[in-house]
């Protein structure tokens, strides 16, 4: 099968799908997207997002690309997910920008909890369909538990499910954004650290934007209130942890409501005005910082102030107390090496030959002692015959399923152990030790 052919975007279309989508609620806005995104299997999800796509009119593109963003990366298609939908911010360079001369660079998990201590409230965005916004909530979750935080929010969870503490893991019908792998070891982590899971999304009847943003902060100000001691980790989608209105139309955003709501400032962390979708789609903003500090990481400018301590810049000092800088994305067919996510997974090869002669399909890893309805450990599509890639796995056991597109296992599971050690891993099935992930013949296409 061939990769959807998805459109050029002209000046003009970019500015109207970063209009369309910032401005709209994150439910489903047109039937096509949504019979695509009701589909049981993610490969099922994305084959129906990509016809859907493949056939929209000039109007209907922003959203339904938006939606086949989000089936690519629930299938780990990072980088098609980024390049398919370049949405970024536009913002202008000011003349104060700043320099090396007069900041430096932290790692923003470094410069957040340095500013959280004191805090009670902390609200952290994401790109919804840009996997690589979620790397900071993952590594704030220890630092703030330490600091004394004890409930995580999170706006894509289902309050229906109701064991998901007890197991300790999310199913693929925890929530909207959860079915994808790095989501799924945001909630596992959130658990094993004692987090109090919080589901915030406004059910009412009152679809509007307003009313969307009134009843999440409300939903927040009552854990806030039944509580005096809780301390709340926030993840949530773009402008809802605004501090003030602006990117949302005339609707207040969540986060200026919950501070009206509840007396507390909250320390508002963004990612995504300064995010980039590669070289040459991105703000004039992000592309002088890119420029000028080279991150490798998601990083935080800090100013160097002699007498007053560290601290940090914001791009939008209105809405965000920090402006998260990362580094431009990988574009090509291959998977980011952030995904070792600092060493803390290990890249372990696969082919196509899993497929069983079935493409496309595609490939999950499921971690030991979880059924097949848990978020996948990580998960990749093929979608042509002779094709390789990896998938990025913490030390344990796993069962590798191949899977067609209406669900189907193509095989029996294979069941894999990484070891904590880079030098080897074991094919359980096979009965016969692998060789490193670098030594594998096949190059790992980002840099």
């Amino acid at each position: 099968m061939k990769r959807p052919l998805i459109w050029a975007l002209s000046t003009a279309l970019l500015g109207a799908c970063q209009t369309a989508v910032r401005h709209a609620p994150d439910h489903v806005a047109d039937a096509a997207s949504a019979a695509a995104l009701r589909r049981p299997d993610a490969l099922a999800r994305y084959l129906e997002a990509a016809a859907a796509t493949n056939a929209a009119s000039h109007g209907e593109w922003p959203q339904r690309a938006q939606r086949l963003a989000f089936a690519e990366a629930a299938l780990g298609l990072y980088n098609e997910a980024v390049r398919h939908f370049p949405l970024t911010e536009r913002a202008d360079a000011p003349p104060d920008l700043p320099t090396s001369a007069s900041h430096r660079t932290e790692p923003a998990a470094d410069v957040v909890a340095r500013l959280a201590e004191t805090r009670r409230l902390v609200l952290v965005n994401e790109a919804h369909h840009d996997v690589a916004t979620r790397r900071l909530t993952l590594s704030l979750l220890p630092r703030l538990r330490a600091l004394g935080f004890s409930h995580f929010a999170v706006e894509s969870l289902d309050p229906g499910d109701t064991g998901l503490q007890r197991r300790g893991h999310a199913l693929e019908s925890s929530g909207f954004y959860v079915d994808e792998a790095v989501f799924g070891e945001i909630i596992r982590e959130a658990l094993r650290l004692g987090f109090v899971p919080v589901a915030y999304e406004h059910r009412g009847a009152d679809r509007s934007m307003a009313a969307r943003e009134r009843g999440q902060a409300e939903a927040l100000a009552r854990v806030l209130a039944s509580d005096p001691a809780a301390r709340v980790f926030v993840h949530a989608g773009y402008a809802h942890i605004d501090k003030g209105p602006g990117r949302l139309g005339n609707a207040e955003p969540m986060a200026a409501v919950l501070a009206a709501l509840t007396g507390i400032t909250p320390l508002s962390i963004d990612q995504t005005v300064l995010r980039s979708s590669g070289a040459g789609r991105e703000s004039a903003l992000a592309t002088a910082l890119i420029d000028a500090f080279s991150p490798i990481e998601p990083v935080a400018l800090v100013a160097l102030v002699a007498r007053n301590g560290d601290q940090a810049w914001s791009a939008r000092a209105q809405w965000h107390d920090v402006s998260v800088l990362l580094p431009r994305p990988g574009l090509d067919e291959g998977r980011p090496t952030w995904l070792d996510l600092d060493g803390a997974r290990q890249a372990w090869p696969i082919d196509a030959g899993l497929c069983a002669g079935i493409i496309p399909c595609s490939v999950s890893a499921h971690r030991a002692g979880e059924p097949d309805a848990a978020v996948v450990a990580d998960r990749y599509a093929f979608m042509e015959p002779a094709a390789r890639s990896m998938l990025y796995l913490r030390p344990g056991r796993y069962r590798l399923v191949a899977r067609d597109a209406a669900g189907v296992a193509l095989a029996a599971p294979r069941s894999i152990e990484v070891r904590r050690t880079r030098d080897i891993g074991i094919d359980r099935d096979a009965g016969r030790a692998l060789p490193s992930p670098a030594s594998t013949p096949f190059p790992r296409r980002d840099p």
